[in-house]
């Protein structure tokens, strides 16, 4: 009988300790199925936020027609006005000093007013591979991209240069090249 009691109390502690072994074997898998969804998660594009225009300026020398005067910009002149007017001037806002452009982490951009709650959609917005290059696909409210080169976002503030900003001079439009610098709203 001690035999056979014996073999009772080995069997049933080895069954006990494959029971033990099991549960943790389960358990570490479903740790790691968990672990694998959590990295799965896109992450949000850094560039994803709102941007407050604070500045541009003119890298050539460009002449500008509007009506019957004609103005020419040397390189470092301020070309502010036609920047906020190109890219924020339909931003619905009710005080324009809100104006601010949108970058959602859907890749959509919209015209923003900051402390308000309008918005209207302007298009999508996109990345390169090497993060240099941010380009706004504006469809409202004419279809046209505009590329910002060397764009930089550091502390906040982006920068970078737009190589093709239409301006109307005259009875046509122009494309100039400016400075530009947004700073990012926290």
């Amino acid at each position: 009988m001690m035999k056979k009691s014996s073999l009772l109390v080995k069997v049933s502690r080895l069954m006990m300790l494959l029971a033990m072994v099991s549960l943790v074997v389960f358990q570490a898998c479903k740790d790691d199925d968990d672990d694998d969804d959590n990295n799965n998660t896109p992450a949000v594009d850094p560039y994803s936020g709102f941007y407050k225009f604070t500045s541009a300026s003119f890298v050539n020398t460009d002449t500008i027609i509007i009506g019957q005067d004609t103005t020419i910009y040397q390189p470092g002149d301020d070309a502010s006005i036609y920047v906020a007017t190109g890219l924020l001037g339909l931003a619905p806002c009710q005080d324009q000093d809100n104006a601010a452009l949108e970058l959602r982490s859907n890749f959509e951009s919209f015209y923003a007013c900051l402390n308000e709650t309008n918005s209207l959609k302007q298009g999508t917005w996109g990345v390169s591979p090497d993060r240099t290059v941010l380009t706004l696909n504006i469809t409202n409210p004419a279809p046209f991209s505009v590329i910002i080169n060397d764009v930089t976002l550091q502390n906040n503030v982006l920068t970078g240069i737009i190589a093709n900003l239409p301006i109307v001079s005259g009875v046509t439009y122009k494309f100039v090249t400016v400075n530009t610098t947004f700073n990012k709203v926290p």
